[in-house]
């Protein structure tokens, strides 16, 4: 697929996962609550861009120095697009059909970052062949 159409899809699904979350707080009880999600959606490339950015912190390590605070800041960041809308939904801050319609747009997100890491796998040749059959 050329570049010019990869942009487009991954701008068109990640369009599709903030109108999700836009519509759990418009189409329910019309409580905007739910877009508290977006801050922890919208920073977690944050992790991705520390451990591209660091580098080793000497001769003998084989991680960069910024692998642990990726490591910390990506579980945050992933625990946060899950729990706040369950825990505001248990809280009766919002309906449940706002929680699950915003839990879709994070999980469609979720599922375009494993297929890109998928067709990173295969470009590079990482996926034996056994697993593509």
């Amino acid at each position: 697929m050329e570049t010019i159409w990869k942009i487009l899809c991954v701008s068109a699904v990640f369009s599709i996962a903030i109108f999700l979350q836009i519509l759990s707080c418009f189409a329910f009880d019309n409580n905007w609550l739910p877009l508290i999600i977006l801050a922890p959606m919208l920073l977690t490339p944050v992790p991705l861009l520390l451990i591209n950015t660091c580098s080793p912190a000497d001769a003998f390590s084989e991680r960069p120095a910024g692998v642990h605070w990726a490591e910390f800041l990506s579980a945050f960041f992933f625990t946060g697009c899950f729990a706040i809308p369950i825990l505001l939904a248990l809280t009766d801050s919002i309906q449940w059909g706002a929680a699950l319609t915003s839990l879709g747009g994070t999980l469609t997100l979720c599922a375009l970052c494993g297929l890109g890491l998928y067709q990173k796998a295969k470009e590079s040749g990482m996926l034996g062949d056994s697993l593509l059959t």
